[in-house]
């Protein structure tokens, strides 16, 4: 079934609109008929799960149709018979999608205008490379160049979350084993000190005494951090909350200037890939200001074009802006001078790529060792302490 959505009229003469479920836009027509409403007008549509569905995870899937529209148009067919193969070949929900975007090509329109009408799967570096190709009469170019630009920005962020995952693991994994020694293991060692009445040191006393507690108000302190969670997500929403949040994990010890050194490599491979299709440099701009995906630098950014409107070239700029690192502004400086903007753009960001696949492989052979020693040290320190009174037993027995 197909989600269409539609206007009509009913007999009377007032105007409706909605949407439907229907295998053909026949079966929708009759559907319509059934309920007294003339079908003027239908266009195929997602509803709002799948859009979202699509907005989370089909990045990849519309990576590799961009792979495959491009090889297509390649070896000589045109664009709506290009969009008709992959209307049978994709996915249900982006098959959808490839069959509202032909009816649109059908109609008349052009390519570019039809993605518009999926802004959650198609942003807006993607719909302006389509316009400038088939401005420039070279889409079939724009479109590999386009699916490059994808392939290497879902590749870096790969890499990124592959660092990530193993120290995460080892944190959550710890921390589930220490939650474990607190509720399971310190009550057997508190029952079987008690049976023997052994003193209990100070120390043992504090640790049974919290691990008594925390038992007693775990559910509270579930209830508490789940609380807590919902609480920081809905203040995250917040524009200034998440300005400042982005600001803050910018000064991150380690990964604050990875996660600056990525956003920025962002910006210049976005702003030169446009460059180099022919997008204006104002446009190509403000689509890389919005690509960056950090609120802080965005805006610090957010001053450019005024500056560029004002006459100054974009090194001076982004200069202004104190975001920057030199190198690549003097990059941009000479790209510039030689009339190559957007070759030294994405240069830059190529260099500023293999910068912080360097240090994601410097980072994670720091961090993980040091989360194994704090954690390890913890839980060490708690078998020690519960082990005091046992220690003392045995001496009490030796003589």
């Amino acid at each position: 079934m197909t989600l269409y959505r539609y206007k009509g009229r009913f007999a009377d003469g007032n105007p409706v609109s909605g949407t439907l479920n229907a295998k053909t836009e026949e079966e929708l027509r009759l559907k319509l008929l059934r309920k007294s409403i003339i079908l003027e007008a239908s266009e195929v549509t997602l509803s709002t799960s799948d859009r979202w569905s699509l907005k989370l995870g089909g990045k990849k899937d519309v990576t590799a149709s961009t792979r495959q529209i491009a090889m297509l148009l390649q070896s000589g067919l045109t664009i709506p018979e290009v969009i008709e193969s992959l209307t049978e070949e994709e996915s249900a929900r982006l098959g959808v999608v490839f069959r509202s975007i032909l009816k649109r090509l059908q109609e008349g329109k052009r390519f570019s205008a039809a993605l518009e009408s999926f802004p959650e799967i198609f942003d807006q570096s993607y719909i302006a490379l389509v316009d400038a190709g088939e401005t420039a009469g070279k889409l079939p170019e724009i479109m590999t160049r386009l699916a490059d630009h994808r392939e290497r920005m879902e590749d870096m962020k790969r890499k990124f979350l592959t660092a990530m995952v193993y120290p995460s693991l080892v944190v959550t994994v710890s921390l589930a084993v220490l939650v474990a020694i607190i509720e399971f293991v310190i009550p057997v060692f508190s029952e079987m000190y008690a049976n023997f009445g052994a003193e209990m040191p100070p120390l043992t006393s504090d640790v049974i005494y919290f691990s008594e507690k925390f038992g007693e108000n775990l559910g509270f302190i579930l209830f508490i951090s789940a609380l807590t969670f919902i609480s920081l997500s809905l203040l995250y929403k917040l524009s200034l909350v998440r300005i400042f949040c982005h600001k803050l994990s910018l000064a991150f010890p380690l990964v604050g200037g990875i996660w600056q050194k990525t956003d920025l490599s962002r910006f210049s491979r976005t702003v030169g890939v446009l460059q180099s299709s022919g997008v204006d440099l104002l446009q190509s701009v403000d689509i890389g200001v919005r690509s960056l995906g950090n609120k802080y630098l965005e805006r610090k950014l957010i001053g450019v074009r005024g500056s560029l409107e004002k006459g100054k070239s974009l090194r001076e700029s982004l200069s202004d802006t104190k975001v920057f690192p030199s190198t690549l502004l003097r990059m941009i400086g000479a790209g510039e001078r030689t009339g190559k903007l957007g070759e030294s753009l994405i240069s830059g960001a190529k260099y500023y790529e293999k910068t912080v696949e360097a240090a994601l492989t410097a980072m994670t052979s720091v961090i993980e060792p040091i989360i194994i020693l704090i954690l390890g040290a913890i839980v060490g320190f708690l078998i020690i302490v519960m082990y005091l009174p046992l220690f003392d037993l045995i001496g009490q027995i030796g003589p």
